[in-house]
């Protein structure tokens, strides 16, 4: 028992300790390709042109921010609030936006296809930037 608990606890603070890495990576660089940034609060946060391919982007907070020309191709954003974002001309090829909040989201020109959807379904292949369907 003792044994499963350590284990437990090196699991959970190896994964904060990535978690911090990968944000001080972000605001470091501007990018973070296959980060994990899952539930963290980056409200109006400025990630304008910034690499977050196949990143885990699980319940984060984005409302309000500038995603334009990002690329999040690959990244998982379920459940995501990125209400009132911009996502203008963002790559979103392959993302997962299963149940994510997207009110008021600008998609304009963002490139949705191979994109999950909101309600967990694939956006076309064919699709035009800016749409999923």
């Amino acid at each position: 028992m003792k044994k499963i608990l350590s284990m437990t606890l090196l699991i959970f603070f190896s994964t904060a300790a990535y978690a911090d890495q990968s944000e001080h990576e972000l605001n470091t660089t501007g990018s973070c390709p296959r980060c994990s940034l899952s539930e963290k609060k980056m409200e109006n946060a400025n990630l304008s042109g910034a690499d977050l391919s196949r990143s885990m982007l699980r319940k984060v907070n984005l409302r309000g921010a500038d995603l334009s020309r990002a690329n999040l191709s690959g990244s998982d954003l379920s459940g995501a609030n990125l209400t009132r974002a911009n996502l203008s001309h963002a790559d979103l090829f392959g993302a997962n936006l299963t149940k994510a909040r997207i009110k008021g989201a600008n998609f304009t020109g963002a490139r949705l296809a191979g994109a999950i959807w909101t309600d967990g379904l694939p956006c076309s292949l064919s699709a035009a930037p800016g749409v999923c369907r």
